[in-house]
């Protein structure tokens, strides 16, 4: 049977579904002629699709006679290979605009002009490539054999411009972010500018040349990074998605808040231990502590303030509380080796807790630990209004401060020195005195 009659009993076949079977009554019948065509239209392949359109009117356009064709092809099966090596072949795609174009911009600032200039040119190429939208049909209708060939085709594309992509992220001291790699990350930029294509051409002033700019140069941001930062995708999308806390769902004061708030503290605490601070993303914690990236930035925006509001409760955990209602009573060390003792402490829980330190630290000098006074502040500001009463009661809540951050610094610069010996520096420093 020849190719041709193949094609068309294929064709009558699908004709024939339609009415085997099919319901009674006008609607039904003309709903199953739809499904049957769209059946038909599933199991297409280059073959088929050549063969629909004829032999002879091929030979046509070719001007030459039906029988040249299997003359040169031997089938008509010939032929259908023959085009689908030609449309994906790489060698058909002009790429080398766009790799001279990168490489022209190996050694710029990654400005954004420049961004949006990569990004224009090469919706541009593929705007004007005549094989693009012969590519996306037989994608679509050629069968799992142009699925291979289409596959094929975009590694062979991905590694001529992977090359030139990591020379260019070199020189711009970017590398892409977990869990992207060089492939993945060129497969990404495909998808979205083979979509735009398609978008733009019947839509174009709806999604315009501009549009498709602005949002691959986005998709570069989130999945690029400066050398040394360790944030993940996820990391850098928990940053990003922030958004202010609303009157919806549970306020954070309430049974749940505070239960919420204490599972994401510990989620951190864990966190921190096990990945280290730099390995450590809002999306981690969120996930270890159940909730929503949106959900943990009502409680906190960052990470740095998350820490820091982590050492702050730990610090007020693990140090002896302070009455400061409780007046000086015989037999007590006296308010100054208090003061120093409760500052020793503090000292002793540094080291262990680097990383959350750190970020307490830069807090608490600068007034911005916690919504308020943490209960660390609230101690100290207390011993010494009992070591020294005849000091102003709003000095010693900005001394407190100052004490706490130089017996935490102290701590963070010398771990290896003996706590009581960080903290009476830091006395020694803001009083003039180490014991009192």
């Amino acid at each position: 049977m020849s190719e041709l009659r193949r094609a068309v009993q294929t064709i009558r076949s699908a004709r024939c579904t339609a009415r085997v079977g099919a319901v009674s009554g006008t609607q039904g019948a003309k709903e199953a002629l739809r499904d049957a065509a769209l059946d038909a239209l599933r199991d297409l392949d280059v073959e088929t699709l050549l063969a629909s359109i004829g032999v002879r009117e091929i030979a046509r356009r070719a001007g030459t006679s039906p029988g040249s064709i299997y003359h040169h092809y031997g089938s008509m099966a010939g032929l259908a290979e023959s085009v689908t090596a030609h449309v994906f072949a790489p060698g058909v795609a002009d790429l080398d605009g766009t790799i001279a174009y990168i490489r022209s911009i190996q050694h710029s600032q990654l400005p954004m002009e420049t961004s949006l200039a990569l990004h224009g040119a090469e919706l541009d190429r593929l705007m004007d490539d005549e094989q693009f939208g012969l590519r996306v049909g037989l994608w679509a209708f050629g069968g799992p054999g142009v699925r291979t060939a289409y596959r094929d085709y975009l590694i062979e594309i991905d590694e001529r411009l992977a090359q030139v992509a990591t020379a260019l992220f070199e020189s711009w001291g970017r590398v892409l972010r977990e869990p992207f790699d060089m492939r993945s990350y060129l497969a990404a930029r495909t998808a979205l500018v083979n979509g735009s294509t398609v978008r733009h051409s019947v839509e174009p002033d709806l999604f315009t040349r501009a549009h498709y700019q602005r949002v691959a140069a986005a998709l570069d941001l989130v999945l690029l990074r400066v050398e040394g930062d360790k944030h993940s995708v996820d990391g850098r999308l928990a940053e990003i998605n922030y958004y202010p806390a609303t009157s919806s769902g549970p306020g954070k004061d309430s049974v749940r808040g505070r239960a919420t708030h204490a599972r994401i503290l510990n989620a951190a605490a864990s966190a921190f231990s096990s990945r280290g601070y730099d390995g450590t993303t809002l999306a981690h914690i969120a996930a270890a502590a159940d909730v929503s990236t949106t959900t943990l930035h009502r409680y906190y925006r960052t990470k740095h303030a998350l820490a820091s509001a982590l050492f702050a409760q730990q610090a007020g955990d693990l140090l002896p509380a302070v009455d400061p209602v409780t007046p000086h009573q015989p037999g007590r060390p006296d308010d100054s080796r208090a003061l120093l003792e409760h500052l020793a402490a503090l000292a002793d829980l540094v080291p262990p807790r680097k990383a959350a330190a750190t970020a307490y630290l830069t807090d608490v000098l600068v007034g911005q630990a916690g919504a308020g006074p943490d209960s660390l502040v609230v101690g100290v500001t207390s011993l010494l209004e009992h070591a020294h009463p005849d000091r102003e009661p709003e000095a010693d809540h900005d001394t407190a401060r100052l004490l706490i951050g130089l017996t935490v610094r102290e701590a963070l610069n010398h771990p290896a020195r003996a706590a009581s010996d960080n903290a009476a520096t830091a006395l020694r420093q803001v009083l003039g005195t180490g014991t009192g």
